[in-house]
C-alpha cells in the first residue's frame, strides 16, 4: 500500500511538472492574444492609415486619427495584450474630443502584422512607431503623450527609456511581468521562468517624465498595490488616480479618463498650455 502511495504522488508529481513545463514553453501564447481583423474606425473618426518600419525589418500598421482643428498634441496608445488597434477607437474618440491627435498603432503579430509578440519586439515597435510619428510635420515633438494599458503600460515606459514623451499616462501599470504573474497564480516560483519581464518600477524610477497612473480598486489582473508602487517609484511630477470599485477593463479607467478634471489639469501643466 505504501510502494502504491508513493508511485501514486510521483505519478501526480510528474503531470503536474509536465503541465507546468508546457505552461512555460508556451508562455507567450497565454501572454500575447492578438487579433487579425482590425475594424474600420466609426465615421465620425476623422481616421488616416499608415504603415512604419521597424529597425529589424518589419512593416506594420497603425491609424492616425485626427482632433478637429488645432491640435493640443498626439496621443500614442500602446495597447494592452490582447485584441488590436480596432478595439481602441473609443479611446481614440475621447482623446480626440479633448483635442488631442492620437495614434492607434500595432505590435507584430497583431491586427494581421507580421512577426511575434516577444517583450524586445513590442519595445522595438513602440520606439519605431514614435520614431516614425515624430518625422510628421503636423506633429510636435514637445508634445507627445503616451498612454500604456495594462500590458502597454511596460511597452510605454520602456520606450519612454529610449525616446521620452511629454507625459506617461499608465492604466494599470504593473511592477513587473514576473510580478503580475506571481499576483495572478499565487505561485512565487513562477517569476524565474517568466521569459518577458517589463521592469516598469526600476525602469520609471530613472525617468524624468510627468506621469499620471490611473487603477481601479477593484482590479482582479493587475493589483492595485502594484499600480501604486509604480506611482511611488516615478521620480519626477506625478498624479496617481484611483478609480473607486473600478475592474481591469471598466470604460472608467481607460477612455473615460482624459475627462477627468484633474487629469487635464495635469496635462495641461506638462504641456504648457494650460
Amino acid at each position: 500500500m505504501g510502494t502504491r502511495l508513493i508511485i501514486g504522488t510521483i505519478g501526480v508529481a510528474a503531470i503536474g511538472l509536465v503541465g507546468l513545463a508546457v505552461v512555460v514553453a508556451a508562455q507567450r501564447q497565454f501572454l500575447y492574444l492578438p487579433s487579425g481583423h482590425v475594424a474600420d474606425a466609426p465615421g465620425d473618426l476623422s481616421s488616416e492609415p499608415f504603415s512604419f518600419r521597424t529597425q529589424d525589418g518589419l512593416t506594420l500598421d497603425a491609424t492616425f486619427v485626427r482632433t478637429d482643428g488645432e491640435a493640443i498634441g498626439t496621443v500614442v496608445v500602446f495597447n494592452g495584450n490582447a485584441g488590436n488597434r480596432g478595439d481602441r477607437y473609443a479611446i481614440a474618440a475621447e482623446f480626440t474630443d479633448a483635442g488631442y491627435d492620437t495614434v492607434l498603432f500595432d505590435y507584430r503579430g497583431y491586427g494581421g502584422n507580421p512577426g511575434r509578440p516577444s517583450e524586445a519586439g513590442l519595445v522595438a515597435d513602440g520606439t519605431a512607431v514614435v520614431t516614425h510619428i515624430g518625422g510628421r510635420p503636423d506633429v510636435d515633438t514637445e508634445r507627445i503623450v503616451y498612454f500604456g494599458e495594462s500590458l502597454g503600460t511596460g511597452v510605454a515606459v520602456a520606450v519612454a527609456d529610449i525616446v521620452p514623451p511629454a507625459v506617461l499616462l499608465l492604466r494599470s501599470p504593473y511592477t513587473s511581468l514576473p510580478d503580475a504573474a506571481v499576483a495572478a497564480v499565487g505561485f512565487p516560483p513562477i517569476r524565474s521562468l517568466i521569459w518577458d519581464e517589463f521592469p516598469t518600477r526600476s525602469t520609471i524610477a530613472d525617468l524624468r517624465v510627468p506621469v499620471v497612473v490611473i487603477a481601479g480598486s477593484a482590479d482582479a489582473t493587475i493589483p492595485l498595490s502594484q499600480s501604486k508602487v509604480v506611482f511611488e517609484a516615478a521620480a519626477g511630477d506625478k498624479l496617481m488616480v484611483v478609480i473607486d470599485g473600478a475592474g481591469h477593463n471598466d470604460r472608467a479607467i481607460s477612455s473615460d479618463v482624459i475627462d477627468r478634471a484633474d487629469v487635464q489639469e495635469f496635462l495641461a501643466r506638462a504641456l504648457d498650455f494650460g
